[in-house]
């Protein structure tokens, strides 16, 4: 409590007929030490009561304000909530709720069109369609100059395709993926915040086993970011193998299940490609995931 200001002073600021904020920010106090003061005091609570005039100010011109979206100008010119302008204007029947909603919901859309047609005139982007995708995806060289640029500038894909005339930068992201997967999941983890040198390392060894099993005539792909269960998938003349690589001949049970689960939905053998740290010249071995242990095997050509 504030012992500055005395009783007198206190009295004097009550009789003003002020709202209790102003009174606080007056006197220094906050607003639960201000109502002490009064309770001490023994003054009764502040409750302005609404006089005829702005009971007719509400009445005339209550509509017009809602209708355009101001309704804090009117709060500013009373001084009061504008919860608390609400409340009164619906007991002197100023509110026709169901036709005000319908005209202000149509104002606000016209307003939102309005403005969206100036950001976009502001920003110089072009709102394209399909056309203009297809296009790009046709033009491989275009494209690649494209995908070139976006890495060399460091900037968020957003920004980049604001800055390049491409509103949607979902689409562009679809394409760079699907066009450029291993770079643009290179490009994705670098960005995360969070790189230890466990994630880098495992990262690393993935790309080893990756390699390694496109040299032995494997289509592999690789599931970044450990978005599944899986690491890699590699086919070839109907076999699929769903390759968990790990540096340590360790699997949680969570895991090993789902692995399991997975590969028998898709009809692929689990595996596990575990770092071989002592050897140099056998850089990695490959076992069949079981339900209690593993099973090696040999990758043929």
């Amino acid at each position: 409590m504030n012992k500055k200001i005395t009783d007198d002073e206190i009295i004097k600021y009550y009789k003003t007929g002020e709202r209790p904020p102003v009174i606080a920010e007056k006197t220094g106090l906050n607003k639960e030490n201000l109502y002490k003061r009064w309770k001490e005091l023994g003054l009764p609570l502040i409750r302005r009561h609404f006089t005829k005039e702005e009971d007719e100010q509400i009445i005339n011109t209550y509509k017009n304000y809602t209708l355009d979206g101001f309704l804090i100008r009117l709060s500013q010119k009373l001084k009061r909530d504008r919860a608390v302008i609400y409340r009164r204007a619906k007991l002197l029947g100023a509110i026709t709720r169901k036709g005000e909603r319908r005209e202000y919901s149509k104002k606000r859309r016209q307003l939102c069109r309005e403005t969206m047609i100036k950001n976009r005139k502001l920003g110089k982007c072009i709102t394209e369609g399909k056309g203009k995708f297809q296009l790009l995806e046709k033009d491989s060289k275009k494209l690649r100059k494209l995908f070139d640029k976006f890495l060399q500038s460091k900037m968020h894909l957003y920004v980049f395709a604001r800055r390049n005339n491409y509103s949607d930068f979902r689409k562009l992201s679809k394409i760079f993926r699907t066009h450029f997967p291993d770079e643009y999941d290179t490009y994705l983890e670098g960005k995360l915040v969070k790189q230890d040198k466990l994630y880098k390392k495992g990262r690393r060894f993935e790309y080893e086993v990756k390699n390694y099993l496109g040299e032995k005539g494997y289509f592999v792909l690789r599931s970044p970011q450990s978005r599944s269960p899986i690491d890699l998938i590699a086919i070839k003349s109907g076999k699929i193998f769903l390759i968990q690589c790990k540096h340590f001949k360790q699997l949680k049970k969570s895991k090993r299940i789902a692995i399991i689960e997975l590969a028998k939905t898709t009809n692929a053998i689990p595996l596990l490609a575990l770092k071989n740290q002592y050897d140099r010249k056998i850089p990695m071995s490959f076992f069949q995931i079981l339900d209690r242990n593993f099973l090696e095997i040999k990758i043929s050509n």
